[in-house]
């Protein structure tokens, strides 16, 4: 059986609250996806702390790529604000920007849910306005990091787009 390929955007949460162990298991789990991913797969990864940026836009998944992109996981170090929206805004707007049509896109969320500036309330419909009117089909999991995570932000905002949301201990 041939695997359906994947568009695969990983929306990482840099801030100061993920700090320690939170940002080296975010590294683990992003180094895992890369060996499972193959050539005909692409990743993107997109962080944020008080504002955000891409890291890489969507990139094969051949054997060099993997290693650059690897490099870039491993070069990750927490600091700073949280700014969801933001950093899900990139993701929002790489995904419109993509000119593959794949079976599968999906964005993951890596954060402990815990931003600086906005609710829950907030959150959630400023993910909404994100999409409003965009012809983007895509789901958008969720994995919280940490015993101190926002279980409530990370499910709601994986609700709004048919994801789920994972605790990652």
């Amino acid at each position: 059986d041939k695997k359906s390929n994947v568009d695969l955007i990983c929306v990482i949460d840099i801030s100061g609250s993920m700090r320690g162990d939170k940002i080296n298991q975010v590294k683990d789990s992003l180094n895992t996806l890369v060996k499972l991913m193959d050539s005909n797969d692409r990743l993107g990864l997109v962080v944020f702390n008080t504002h955000s940026s891409i890291l890489s836009e969507l990139t094969s998944m051949t054997p060099s790529n993997k290693i650059t992109l690897t490099d870039k996981i491993n070069s990750i170090h927490a600091g700073g604000g949280t700014s969801i929206l933001s950093g899900l805004e990139n993701a929002v707007n790489m995904l419109e920007q993509s000119t593959t049509l794949t079976v599968t896109s999906s964005v993951i969320l890596l954060s402990d849910g815990m931003d600086s500036n906005l609710s829950e309330i907030e959150l959630t419909k400023g993910l909404k306005d994100l999409t409003k009117g965009k012809n983007l089909s895509f789901t958008l999991h969720t994995f919280g990091y940490g015993l101190n995570h926002d279980p409530l932000t990370m499910t709601n905002l994986a609700n709004i787009r048919d994801g789920s949301f994972y605790f990652v201990e």
